[in-house]
């Protein structure tokens, strides 16, 4: 899984890709799209189908599974969705994926959204890699 979370000012990802709790690789989870950048966390290859939903919005049916949960930003705000696709506005600290809530906690006691991230990987077996950020402007 991942752990991606939000400080109220960067949203940080791992890259290691797992499947249960098999380390499979590396990939980038923060993407960009047409509005700012997106986070998934959830199968492989949901992101894409995440991606046509963002861009063409309501008018395409996407189907995700049960694990799919993103954050995404849009005009300087945050928004947390999951396989629902009811997106609502999010604040921090605010953290998705196995590791997320791990990440809140150590937001609330003063660590970076990224340093969340790599305290989260000391223990949590799947979140790992590097560290992605993105720092989110109004």
């Amino acid at each position: 899984m991942t752990a991606i979370c939000f400080d109220g000012k960067t949203i940080a990802a791992d890259r290691l890709a797992t499947r249960g709790n098999v380390r499979v690789g590396y990939r980038k989870k923060i993407e960009k799209w047409s509005g700012g950048v997106f986070a998934t966390a959830g199968n492989y290859g949901e992101e894409e189908l995440f991606r046509e939903w963002l861009e063409n919005g309501a008018r395409k049916s996407v189907k995700l599974g049960k694990k799919f949960t993103a954050l995404y930003t849009e005009n300087g705000k945050v928004y947390h969705v999951s396989n629902s696709l009811k997106p609502y506005e999010t604040f921090a600290p605010h953290g998705i994926g196995t590791g997320g809530e791990a990440c809140e906690v150590l937001i609330r006691e003063g660590y970076t959204a990224a340093e969340a991230v790599k305290a989260v990987s000391k223990f949590n077996t799947t979140v790992g890699g590097k560290v992605d950020t993105y720092i989110v402007t109004p």
